[in-house]
């Protein structure tokens, strides 16, 4: 099994997908990604959580359903730590969140994140309808809504470079930058909840996954710039980018 599916997590080299992930969001057993979350409104609040794999089960004929745990922290508004088992499947079209309204883990029919291929390669568009988990950075503001129910999303994307990206975690070779705008129900209390917008930028590394995250609420200027970077990680690497990627990047770079 473990030869069979290799490097995958969104994998160079090969198809992408498995019981592990894909290269861009790669699921490994002691696999531990640490992020801090901070607000341009405020220079000492911060949001600190941990991402580790839980479990992989293969869903026929070719894909994979993936689990990770999130755990932060701090306690919600309701006294509770702000923890979360987020539940995915990976084929070779890409990654999926699932609907929590469909029985025997629907997903589809567009996905999260396209295939690596299509990620690591500049000007590649898409967009996306169903439901995403809530940017953990939104505890901030305490709009993580119920820890085990994702929000209905609709967002559109554009891969905008591939380059080198240095974070708290070290520097990365080849971060796939991603510009998007995405609206989402975001709960401000028990029974009510807002429609949000955000301008996002987040940049994702081959065999690492997600590296940086920040966003904006077009409606909310006042609310400031949230970013997210990952700070310190075990149990995954950094893969090489497809060489013409590179190319392709530098050549936009340098027009």
């Amino acid at each position: 099994m473990a030869a069979r599916i290799g490097w995958l997590l969104l994998l160079i080299g090969g198809c992408g997908y498995a019981a592990d992930g894909n290269d861009f969001y790669p699921a490994r057993t002691g696999m531990r990604l640490t992020y801090v979350a901070t607000s341009s409104l405020s220079v000492t609040d911060s949001l600190r959580w941990e991402l580790s794999f839980q479990k992989s089960t293969e869903v026929p004929p070719d894909a994979a359903q993936i689990t990770v745990r999130v755990s932060a922290g701090r306690l919600d508004p309701t006294g509770r730590p702000l923890t979360r088992e987020e539940r995915y499947v990976a084929d070779q079209r890409g990654m999926y969140t699932l609907d929590p309204d469909v029985a025997d883990a629907g997903y589809g029919p567009r996905p999260l994140l396209p295939a690596p291929d299509r990620l690591g390669s500049v000007d590649t568009v898409w967009s996306y309808k169903g439901f995403r988990w809530r940017p953990m950075a939104l505890g901030l503001f305490n709009m993580l809504g119920p820890p085990g129910v994702p929000a209905a999303t609709e967002g559109h994307y554009h891969v905008l470079a591939v380059a080198p990206l240095t974070t708290q975690a070290g520097t990365f070779k080849g971060a796939v930058q991603v510009a998007g705008v995405e609206a989402f129900d975001a709960p401000i209390d028990a029974d009510h909840s807002l429609r949000m917008l955000l301008r996002c930028r987040r940049w994702y590394v081959r065999g690492v996954g997600l590296v940086r995250e920040q966003f904006e609420f077009l409606d909310y200027p006042g609310l400031g710039l949230t970013t997210t970077e990952l700070v310190a990680y075990t149990g995954v690497a950094e893969l090489p980018t497809a060489p013409q990627h590179v190319a392709e990047a530098a050549g936009q770079k340098s027009g």
